[in-house]
């Protein structure tokens, strides 16, 4: 599943904004979904993009993805309740938190299925 990170950006350290983000991509990731980052997706607009350009960019973006997840403080951020409003108007899955994300069952299997063909070419190797 495609993930949107929404978060609270305007008034807070960038660099604490980062390690959210970085974080919240790595638990989608082993949790075996795609994750959208929001400073990625203005990040690649360069300084050329006002608060309007790029959370009209975030919304493109959401809009392109299966759910989004928010974190702490999005009741307290009105880009992140545009975010909300958005997914939900559209029908995608909201999660209020990173842990409310379920596993990828269909990435599980893939896994399982690599398991598994490890350990039979392991059982059909001859050994010297």
């Amino acid at each position: 599943m495609k993930v949107y990170i929404s978060l609270p950006i305007t008034g807070f350290d960038i660099e604490q904004v980062d390690a959210r983000c970085t974080f919240a991509v790595g638990v989608l990731k082993t949790k075996g979904h795609e994750a959208v980052n929001p400073l990625d997706v203005c990040g690649a607009c360069g300084d050329e993009l006002d608060y309007i350009g790029c959370i009209a960019n975030d919304i493109n973006a959401l809009l392109r993805c299966d759910a989004v997840v928010m974190l702490d403080g999005w009741e307290n951020s009105k880009g992140c309740q545009l975010e909300r409003s958005a997914a939900q108007i559209y029908g995608l899955q909201v999660f209020d938190s990173l842990d409310k994300v379920p596993e990828n069952a269909a990435m599980w299997h893939v896994l399982e299925k690599e398991v598994c063909d490890e350990k039979q070419i392991r059982a059909n190797t001859i050994a010297f």
